[in-house]
């Protein structure tokens, strides 16, 4: 059984391991290099031309005989990130590292993430040289492998990891207890107690050793099949089994540690005969039944949260697939100026193109504030569900209200399709009629706030009203690589409608609208998208250009594994401590005769057992306490709490009739 379980878990292990390898190959390969991060251009100083940049790099790799690499990263129309490189002094791309093209270098910027990727150089003459060419740069030092390897797992990986590993403890122990039995005949035939105690640890290293070399062959034969097959990739793998090796012979170990102290406790005519120093073993395994239950409860908690969303996100398919043909640009490393003026102008330029592309390109604003509130309940006393600017409110374009058939007037939809400078909309559910002018005041305070300063400062805001039904869920297009995409749909939110050209250009405005544009702005057709960027010289500003629809797809994919994940997690959490209580028996077999007794001499069975009992409860009681603080789910702790004192019962059950049934054969005299 034992063997089994490794067999199993090793190719689990080995399987979240290489998959992420696949999937993270160009990050893994870049953090295998140090280099330098130049970041933006140093204020006062004018723009190199690029062609005169490559001379001067050129001409100081030479110098200091290094080869360097300049990760550049390419839009494509598949919306996923292509990492290329262009090379800097006389040497070749080291393999894991794809040579950009003319067109890419073309439009590329200078700045971005540089690697010393032969030869050696201090980091500070590299900082030096990009001050010399006008640029802020940061040294950049390569990555420990350890932090390459907990990139990879998320935590569903590690629950899934950690309850393998309490499996496994489980199984050693249930091996360990049987063994004993035979500890005293191995001690009677000569072999010392350091002997028979190791001797399941060995048996253990050779099992675990041989099945995860060979898992471990297989995952580099799926890295080389998916030309993931680098030193650094094949080292991070290696070092994820060893450590998955490590920990498990020390759980081993320790048990044989445990196990020492039950041999030395124990007299040799005892063992033989069959006696297991049955408290020790008892209170272990009831330690263990507190674990088992608080993981139960834990898992299963997990894995109905993650089913709720995957649900959730399922209901988004139909009306991603309306919009799949809308596409997101995300900002690149680089997109960040170094000073308040270039901030400024980059904000101008983004504000014009995002005027341009919904004005005349369909392009979609679809904003809302979950963001906000990832990992807690509420920021600055306000909550998500909250009708206010920051809560429960999602700010649009007009043509969202088009695209969602959101019910209005056509009067008023029309009106919202023009709205003027210093206009915007605001649709309110019906629930909130009463609450309309304290709503209305508070959006208007907040918009006024991005006008203070300038020229329009002595206007004022003015809101054009209208009510939406009730109970309608709203969706959300959350299909940004940095959007909160578990959540696609929203419950009677406000609705905002704003336009470039209703906000007016502030500086304000333009910073919002910039924001805006890699994360909550789709454009429509991906070449389309890429042209507007390259029109309005917004182009090198941006990593990748993502289909929304493939984002929301690979999401539900993401969840779809890490759910598959949490329900194998489950069930050997539930296994385990299914062996854990399966082990009880040895307390009703060691103490048969005491039973027996007992039983002829008229104490009922709750009064025979009612220590033991006692015990187990406690820990039932104790288990289901620590699993309500763990969880804050009363009706998952009570559900696993009746399903341990079932398993519970029916054992007790089985032991009531087994001594019914000894008893009235004594009783019969056969």
């Amino acid at each position: 059984m034992k063997k089994i379980f490794l067999i199993f878990s090793s190719a689990v292990v080995m399987l979240l391991l290489t998959f992420s390898l696949i999937q993270n190959k160009d990050i893994i390969a870049f953090q295998n290099y140090a280099g330098i991060d130049v970041l933006g251009q140093e204020a006062n100083k004018a723009p190199i031309h690029r062609d005169k940049f490559n001379l001067e790099m050129n001409k100081f790799t030479k110098e200091n005989n290094i080869v360097l690499a300049q990760r550049i990263v390419e839009p494509n129309k598949a919306g996923k990130t292509e990492f290329k490189y262009a090379i800097f002094g006389e040497g070749n791309l080291p393999k894991g590292l794809e040579k950009a093209s003319t067109n890419t270098l073309k439009f590329s910027d200078i700045t971005g993430s540089y690697l010393v990727v032969k030869g050696q150089v201090d980091p500070n003459i590299l900082k030096s040289k990009f001050a010399d060419l006008g640029y802020t740069a940061f040294p950049a030092v390569k990555t420990p492998l350890i932090r390459s390897l907990q990139m990879l797992l998320n935590a569903t990986s590690v629950l899934c990891i950690f309850i393998f590993l309490l499996t496994f403890a489980g199984l050693s122990l249930i091996y360990r207890i049987k063994d004993l039995r035979f500890a005293g005949i191995r001690l009677i035939s000569g072999e010392s107690l350091a002997a028979v105690t190791l001797r399941p640890v060995k048996s253990d290293l050779t099992a675990i050793g041989i099945i995860n070399l060979i898992t471990w062959f297989i995952g580099l034969c799926i890295l080389l099949f998916k030309k993931a097959f680098y030193l650094r990739t094949i080292t991070v793998l290696s070092i994820g089994i060893l450590i998955y090796i490590f920990v498990l012979l020390c759980i081993s170990l320790i048990l044989s540690i445990v196990y020492l102290f039950s041999l030395k406790k124990s007299t040799l005519m005892s063992l033989i005969k069959g006696k297991l120093p049955l408290k020790k073993i008892i209170s272990i395994m009831l330690i263990a039944q507190f674990l088992s239950i608080l993981t139960v409860g834990f898992t299963v908690k997990q894995f109905t949260g993650f089913y709720s969303i995957y649900q959730e996100m399922n209901l988004a398919k139909d009306k991603w697939q309306k919009a799949s043909d809308r596409f997101i640009p995300n900002y690149s490393m680089t997109a960040s100026a170094t000073n308040r003026k270039e901030d400024d102008r980059r904000n101008k330029i983004e504000y014009n193109l995002v005027k341009d592309s919904i004005e005349n390109h369909d392009a979609l604003l679809c904003q809302n504030n979950l963001d906000r509130y990832l990992g807690q309940k509420e920021l600055d006393g306000v909550k998500a569900t909250d009708y206010l600017p920051e809560g429960n409110t999602i700010y649009v374009t007009p043509n969202y209200l088009s695209e969602q058939n959101v019910e209005i007037s056509s009067k008023l939809k029309k009106r919202l399709q023009n709205l003027k400078p210093g206009e915007f909309g605001l649709l309110l559910p019906e629930k909130l009629k009463t609450q309309e002018s304290k709503i209305t005041k508070r959006f208007i305070n907040l918009f006024n706030l991005d006008l203070k300063d300038t020229k329009f400062s002595n206007t004022s805001y003015s809101a054009i009203k209208g009510y939406l039904s009730n109970n309608q869920q709203r969706f959300l297009y959350n299909g940004s690589s940095l959007s909160n995409t578990e959540t696609q749909f929203l419950k009677d939110p406000i609705i905002v409608v704003r336009t470039p050209t209703s906000t007016r250009s502030t500086p304000a405005t333009n910073s919002y609208w910039s924001a805006a544009l890699s994360k909550e702005i789709s454009f429509k057709g991906y070449d389309s998208t890429i042209k507007i960027l390259k029109d309005h010289k917004a182009y090198q500003w941006f990593s990748v250009v993502t289909n929304g629809n493939l984002n929301y797809l690979n999401s539900v994919n993401k969840f779809r594994t890490q759910l598959i994940s949490l329900l194998i997690g489950s069930l050997m959490s539930v296994v385990t401590s299914i062996f854990m209580f399966a082990m009880n028996l040895l307390y009703f077999e060691e103490f048969r005769k005491e039973i027996f007794i007992k039983r002829l001499s008229g104490m009922t069975f709750t009064e025979i057992h009612f220590n033991y009992l006692l015990a187990q409860l406690t820990v039932l009681l104790v288990a289901a306490i620590g699993g309500f603080l763990l969880t804050k789910d009363l009706i998952i702790i009570v559900g696993t709490t009746i399903l341990f004192i079932a398993m519970g019962s029916m054992m007790i059950y089985r032991q009531i009739k087994t001594e019914d049934t000894v008893a009235v054969t004594v009783m019969k005299g056969k």
